[in-house]
């Protein structure tokens, strides 16, 4: 009898280990109580990159970003290798935010916070393509430059014509008679740092791509869809199958925590740090990071 009720006990306390194991987020642990660190620095870059049970990370990684442009943004002189390698890194971590921010926002966020979502960077987009118009119609290219400056004008006010497009369509589900269409996304593909390469011509200062897009209605192709296809495409049953707590979870914090607005000025804050480095001699620097890191 008194074996069986060991055995019991016993059976009882690997049951309730496995059970609090499987509750235990070791995304947040590693986030808030051990941290990856590089060189005896924490790593932000791979705080960015957790799932979003690590969205502490996200959030830490937000304020270390924001953080180092305030320590570059007013500095006087030539930028050094170091302050080159934490603003790349900064860029990175914007960029992997700016996504986890998309993509909650198409599968987790309701019709209100899509909808904010999409105005912050509809609005946002265009300003930063005027912006890029306005700078290229009084740049004064070489001989050679001349027929790309006139080209880049004209593809970048057609983008603004289709971001327009796009936006009448997210608000009236009707697409107008045309072609070609922009979108408003961050490139799920392209998560590599910056090479801080030399220009010497005005280009667009934004994370968000507004290519033109295909779009052959008989032959749809996922990634022919623009951001408003990819929303209006998931049906009330789909938005149940995609509901994750861990995600939704996130996406609050990240809503209440970093919001669209701030995250759409710290690319603001780093294109001009980015366009000071460009324009110094000195441009590379070291990564002392590792992309090949196993994540949770």
């Amino acid at each position: 009898m008194g074996s069986f009720i060991i055995a019991y006990v016993e059976g009882g306390f690997i049951l309730l280990l496995f059970v609090s194991i499987g509750f235990w987020n070791a995304e947040k642990f590693i986030a808030l109580q051990d941290p990856p660190t590089v060189n005896k620095h924490v790593d932000y870059v791979y705080l960015s990159r957790m799932s979003a049970d690590g969205v502490d990370g996200w959030i830490k990684s937000f304020i270390y970003a924001d953080a180092v442009l305030k320590k570059y943004e007013n500095q006087q002189g030539v930028l050094d290798e170091t302050a080159r390698k934490e603003i790349a890194y900064t860029n990175y971590i914007l960029r992997k935010l700016a996504l986890n921010y998309q993509e909650l926002s198409i599968r987790q966020g309701t019709q209100d916070e899509f909808k904010k979502y999409f105005y912050s960077v509809y609005n946002f987009q265009k300003k930063q393509l005027q912006k890029e118009v306005d700078e290229l119609t009084i740049y004064k290219p070489t001989q050679d430059d001349l027929g790309w400056k006139e080209n880049r004008v004209k593809e970048s006010i057609r983008s603004i014509v289709l971001l327009d497009e796009l936006e009448n369509y997210y608000r009236t589900n009707e697409r107008r008679d045309s072609t070609d269409f922009a979108d408003i996304r961050i490139s799920m593909w392209n998560q590599d740092l910056p090479t801080f390469d030399q220009f010497s011509s005005p280009y667009l200062h934004s994370l968000y791509e507004s290519p033109l897009v295909y779009y052959d209605k008989n032959h749809p192709n996922w990634y022919q869809k623009t951001i408003v296809d990819e929303v209006n495409s998931y049906s009330k049953l789909d938005r149940l199958y995609l509901f994750n707590k861990a995600e939704k979870n996130a996406y609050k914090r990240l809503q209440k925590e970093v919001s669209i607005e701030n995250l759409l000025k710290l690319q603001e804050r780093y294109y001009k740090l980015q366009e000071k480095i460009e324009s110094q001699n000195e441009r590379n620097y070291s990564v002392d990071i590792s992309f090949d890191s196993p994540l949770l």
